[in-house]
């Protein structure tokens, strides 16, 4: 559990820079580059609720004695939260992958860095 956690929130934090990345450069590339994080980061937080769920139904069925009789407890807000950002992570995700079309000449250019950018790339040979 601990080791998806740590990979979980690596890539939250990769996702958010590369979030801010994006949003400065004109690149559609990035964006969709920083949709596909968000997606990964997503998955490996379902991969920590499913764990998650799994760790409480084995030791419901396995280890009755773990908390002292008449003890109340819930792990619901925690689990709730979870499926919450999990949400969040696939709406960005999605943000990220309907804001990135090809602008190549469909709007006029702010500044002259933007419309270098926006330039079409050879990348074959003549």
């Amino acid at each position: 559990m601990l080791s998806f956690s740590a990979i979980h929130i690596l890539l939250v934090i990769i996702a958010f820079i590369c979030g801010l990345y994006s949003i400065r450069e004109y690149r559609y590339t990035y964006k969709r580059l920083t949709a596909m994080i968000y997606i990964l980061a997503a998955a490996s937080l379902l991969v920590c609720i499913e764990v998650l769920s799994t760790i409480f139904r084995h030791a419901s069925e396995h280890l009755p004695d773990i908390h002292p009789p008449k003890t109340k407890y819930s792990f619901n807000v925690c689990y709730i939260l979870a499926w919450v950002v999990f949400v969040q992570l696939l709406g960005s995700s999605f943000a990220f992958f309907f804001c990135s079309k090809k602008r190549k000449g469909t709007f006029d250019e702010a500044t002259e860095e933007e419309a270098l950018a926006n330039l079409p790339v050879d990348l074959g040979r003549f």
